[in-house]
């Protein structure tokens, strides 16, 4: 049987919103390559993935905070 390695991780966060009258669709991707596929844990990996995760939706949601403090001053 074949052996299967991860060699990169991937994720893609995306939101939208109202802002008063106006719609806002924001997104933030990112992609990790893996330096050593074949010797990575599970463990690892899992911290990995959940930590790109943590990074993408933080990204996304200071997108969010940056339209909601430009609308304010409009």
């Amino acid at each position: 049987m074949a052996n299967f390695f991860t060699k990169e991780i991937s994720v893609t966060s995306r939101a939208s919103v109202k802002i008063k009258d106006s719609f806002y669709t924001v997104e933030y991707s990112e992609t990790q390559y893996v330096d050593d596929p074949e010797n990575v844990t599970f463990d690892e990996l899992c911290n990995a993935r959940s930590d790109l995760w943590d990074t993408a939706h933080n990204e996304v949601d200071i997108q969010i905070e940056d339209i909601i403090k430009a609308s304010n001053h409009r």
